[in-house]
């Protein structure tokens, strides 16, 4: 509304007339606003706003905490640079060293300023690399048995004797092992028929109790004709194996072959009560017990 169309409007209110304004003065009636009270309200708001940023209390202003002694202060420019560092050597694959698997590293052993040079030696000295043991059962050991065996199995006696004595000059020979080559040493005396030498070997081994030496040398000197010596092997291996009835009924040929008939016929009566036998042991020892003495 343009301020002539006010004041016109102002009298005709005082007068109680409505005067004839001119088309050109006049608004349309749905635009007509007070002029006055917007300019008022826009005021009234500058006002406001403009107590209210003046009152407002300002934020207070953040400020990096201390840097203690020593440290750069990185806030500051141009206080961090980068780093410079050195290009690394590469060494070629072919002087690479690689450490063995399972060995230790040893720390140097420090020495002091003040330490001398003899009390420097003297502790490096106390410094001992470790050493590895890898325990593996002896195969070569092993190996050379076998080979015996299958010499002995394919009748070459001559062999499987110089294997045999090769390994019972081993000092590393196990206990079970040197069992097995004097046993072994025994039978290929009797497959040889080297009676004499048996007897002497035997002899010198006597107090073996072995149950596989037994075994083999008990058979041997009931051939050979030593039956006393026989008979006591025998007697060993029944308390050996109980449940056996080979060894006692041998016991008992041995005993009636040294002329001792009543122990044989004893120890005959003792395996038919005691041991279960098959039908050809119980018939043998039946027609020898019904013989006359």
């Amino acid at each position: 509304m343009s301020l002539v169309h006010q004041v016109l409007k102002e009298i005709d209110q005082r007068s109680g007339q409505t005067p004839d304004i001119p088309p050109a003065l006049r608004y349309p009636q749905q635009e007509s606003v007070s002029v006055v009270g917007w300019s008022l309200a826009l005021l009234l708001l500058l006002i406001i706003l403009s107590a209210a940023w003046y009152f407002w209390p300002a934020a207070p202003e953040k400020t990096a905490p201390p840097v203690p002694p020593g440290q750069v202060d990185v806030t500051k420019p141009g206080v961090l640079k980068q780093p410079s560092v050195a290009p690394q050597q590469v060494r070629p694959f072919s002087e690479t060293r690689v450490a063995p698997p399972l060995v230790k590293t040893l720390k140097e052993p420090q020495v002091s300023a003040g330490q001398t040079t003899a009390a420097a030696e003297q502790q490096a000295a106390l410094v001992v690399e470790p050493q590895l043991t890898i325990h593996r059962p002896n195969q070569q050991l092993q190996q050379d048995y076998l080979q015996i065996i299958r010499a002995m199995r394919a009748a070459d006696w001559p062999l499987a004797e110089q294997y045999n004595n090769a390994l019972l000059t081993n000092d590393k020979l196990t206990s079970a092992l040197r069992q097995k080559a004097l046993t072994n040493k025994a039978r290929i005396f009797l497959e040889q028929k080297r009676y004499e030498e048996f007897k002497q070997f035997y002899y010198s081994q006597r107090d073996n109790q072995n149950e596989q030496w037994l075994a083999t040398v008990a058979p041997g000197l009931h051939i050979v004709g030593a039956y006393k010596e026989a008979v006591d092997s025998y007697r060993r291996l029944s308390q050996l194996q109980p449940g056996v009835a080979n060894w006692p009924i041998a016991m008992a040929v041995a005993l009636e072959q040294n002329q001792q008939i009543d122990p044989a016929r004893q120890v005959l009566e003792n395996v038919l009560q005691q041991y279960s036998l098959s039908g050809t042991q119980q018939r043998w020892i039946e027609q020898k017990l019904a013989r006359p003495r």
